[in-house]
């Protein structure tokens, strides 16, 4: 279907956010050696890096999504976790999604899909951030 399709793009446009940044940092292993840091080091941060990356594009792709497509004329405007809305752009969201409505009120809405149910992105983020720590990087 189209929203499979789309969908589907969504991940191949992910995977190659994920092969971009892996060849920025294949790129800054040679200033990352002036700072003696280790090279397992560097390998550790670089799969992390991918593995964190695919959990995100994995969890967004079953996530539910929503869209606003404004009139031309529209006085008011939407905005999820205060932040406006754009017309005309998927959004997805976990859990729970509060859709403040000017003018009118604010829409709740509830899925039964959570973002990373089984904490794995969380544990990868924070292993992550215990690495770049020890190594003395922000």
């Amino acid at each position: 279907s189209r929203h499979a399709a789309e969908r589907l793009a969504e991940v191949r446009l992910r995977l190659e956010q994920a092969e971009a940044a892996r060849q920025q940092i294949e790129d800054g292993e040679a200033a990352h050696a002036l700072l003696a840091i280790p090279a397992d080091a560097i390998e550790q941060l670089e799969a992390l890096d991918l593995k964190i990356v695919g959990l995100r594009a994995a969890a967004a792709v079953g996530l539910p999504t929503l869209r606003i497509d404004y009139l031309k004329d529209a006085s008011g405007s939407v905005s999820m976790d205060r932040q406006a809305l754009i017309g005309g752009e998927d959004r997805s969201f976990a859990g729970m999604a509060k859709l403040e409505i000017t003018g009118v009120g604010t829409l709740t809405i509830h899925s039964s899909r959570q973002a990373d149910q089984d904490g794995t992105l969380e544990a990868a983020e924070v292993t992550r951030q215990t690495l770049l720590a020890k190594l003395g990087v922000d």
